[in-house]
């Protein structure tokens, strides 16, 4: 029921075009992986597009990286949708990803392979499953390659495109006297911020054009999804709900999001581990995607009447 085909898509050169009923997915292979678009019959491509290269990261100069042979220059943001290591720092997370990717293609899934990171030594692998006319499962894995532990998270991040809302349900569980909300603020983060809105029981933030300042946040997520209204068309990402054994990176945070005036992201993130060498994680997430969604408005009665017919509880 899937079809592959190889294409040319804006300025991201050789893509693959993989649909499945009513969706058509764009993926990356010259750099990358990214997901770079996704559509549902009717539906605006909710992922942001970089084609004018403006997002750009450190030059990778500097002798620990040559001396291991990575000489990729800059990491660029490309838009679309990438896989990461938690917690951030550089130059483990931002590692250049400008290099041509394999792809191998199955029944109804396709497979992205990066080349293994020189200096990281960590494989990076994304993989859709394709399970219906508005959903797919989405795994990103990541492989150590070297020779010691190494102690990361997986982080997948949606880049997202200008002007939309973003949804993100808060903690409903009754816990009497203790807390059951913990939300990560960045530094640069403000409370007041106006594209906040600090429900009872949302958040949402809405991506402004003309806000430049930065602003990220992050949440201990129970419910396990958030979404993004963009132009009626709805993008829902399923992930793994906060629990109390896991260990997660951040203050314990499996679900952040980041703004500024070009675009916004919905990141997930698995546990952070040691992981030995040869050993595989693996982070799943499920996205659908639906078309001609409107709201009233963003009240909380509003958003609750999308959430009852669009999210599975």
């Amino acid at each position: 029921m899937m079809t592959v085909k190889e294409i040319n898509y804006s300025v991201y050169g050789r893509c693959v075009c993989a649909t499945y009923e009513d969706i058509e997915l764009i993926a990356t292979l010259e750099v990358g992986p990214r997901i770079v678009s996704l559509k549902n019959r009717t539906s605006v491509n909710p992922f942001y597009n970089d084609v004018t290269g403006m997002h750009l990261g450190r030059a990778f100069a500097d002798k620990t990286l040559k001396q291991y042979g990575e000489d990729s220059g800059v990491w660029h943001n490309y838009g679309g949708h990438r896989l990461w290591t938690s917690p951030e720092s550089a130059p483990r997370t931002p590692y250049p990803d400008n290099a041509p990717i394999e792809y191998v293609v199955g029944d109804d899934s396709i497979k992205f392979i990066q080349p293994v990171q020189k200096w990281t030594n960590i494989g990076l692998e994304i993989e859709i499953r394709f399970e219906g006319k508005n959903t797919l499962n989405v795994y990103h894995r990541l492989t150590n390659h070297g020779a010691w532990d190494a102690e990361f998270a997986p982080w997948a991040l949606s880049v997202l495109d200008a002007g939309g809302v973003e949804i993100i349900p808060l903690p409903d569980n009754n816990t009497g006297f203790l807390a059951n909300t913990w939300v990560s603020l960045w530094s640069y983060c403000k409370m007041n911020d106006k594209r906040i809105y600090w429900g009872d029981k949302y958040i949402t933030v809405t991506q402004d054009k003309e806000c430049a300042n930065p602003m990220k946040i992050g949440l201990r997520s129970l419910h396990g999804w958030s979404a993004y209204l963009l132009n009626n068309t709805l993008f829902v990402k399923y992930f793994t709900p906060y629990y109390e054994d896991g260990v997660f990176p951040d203050g314990g945070m499996n679900f952040e999001t980041y703004t500024e005036s070009t675009f916004i992201e919905m990141e997930t993130l698995g546990q952070l581990k040691k992981v030995k060498p040869g050993e595989t994680v693996e982070h799943k997430e499920t996205w659908e995607i639906f078309d001609n969604v409107s709201v009233d408005d963003f009240s909380e009665a509003s958003i609750d009447k999308m959430v009852e017919k669009y999210i599975i509880q």
